[in-house]
């Protein structure tokens, strides 16, 4: 980590101790971010922490910094605890605003999010003295590669593309076997479709919940609009 003064290390060190609950919470911060992103809890209290060193790096320089698509929606889901967030952590700590600036759209926002991200990732290698984790701040060109849509996943069954892929070469040839007719195989073929698609889940649910646990790459970012969210000093 690099060099500190005194008021630098108050600074991160109250950052690091604020209680964003609210007394008696009965869901407590991480345990609310892990449901609404689906995340592990591990994994939820590690972007938190992320987050809360994100905080200090927006607040400690005088241009706008860009967080990850995970630290994003701790500070999203922060926000909404107004008292917290704007009582505690901007009037009390900080003692200035720090804004949440969405981006405006477009090619010429993308690529100036793209360069703020990269400043933002080298600001943390050379506050804390080594690279963000990459399971929560991938580097910029998957962070602003990946197209992504938030689904109700009470109503929703979400199966990978190449899953669906590996699904239909069984169908496929099944379809093309001129042993029986069409209908009688269509039992066949919906018997098989759904076991396949359940089984998909099944592993892709393991498989998520691994990665998040352990240092795989994530899938974050967006599309165009690029939800490059940036942080500044204050107006």
């Amino acid at each position: 980590m690099a060099t500190m003064d005194d008021d630098a290390r108050a600074l991160l060190a109250a950052i690091e101790a604020l209680d964003v609950d609210p007394p008696n919470a009965a869901l407590r911060f991480t345990d609310r971010l892990a449901r609404e992103q689906g995340w592990s809890r591990r994994h939820a209290v590690a972007v938190d922490r992320e987050y809360r060193r994100f905080l200090y790096l927006a607040a400690t320089i005088d241009h706008p910094m860009t967080p990850s698509d995970a630290v994003d929606q701790a500070w999203h889901l922060h926000l909404t605890y107004t008292r917290s967030y704007w009582d505690d952590l901007c009037g009390r700590i900080l003692r200035r605003p720090l804004h949440h600036g969405p981006t405006p759209g477009g090619r010429d926002a993308k690529e100036y999010y793209h360069d703020r991200y990269s400043a933002t990732l080298a600001r943390y290698a050379a506050v804390f003295g080594h690279a963000p984790p990459a399971a929560i701040w991938p580097a910029p060109e998957r962070r602003f590669a990946i197209q992504g849509m938030r689904v109700d996943r009470s109503k929703t069954l979400v199966v990978e593309k190449r899953t669906l892929a590996l699904t239909a070469l069984p169908l496929a040839a099944m379809l093309t076997t001129a042993a029986f007719p069409l209908a009688g195989l269509m039992p066949v073929i919906l018997t098989v479709t759904i076991a396949a698609v359940v089984i998909a889940a099944l592993r892709a649910a393991r498989r998520k919940k691994r990665d998040h646990d352990g240092e795989c790459d994530l899938d974050f970012g967006d599309d165009d609009g690029v939800d490059g969210c940036s942080g500044c000093g204050g107006d």
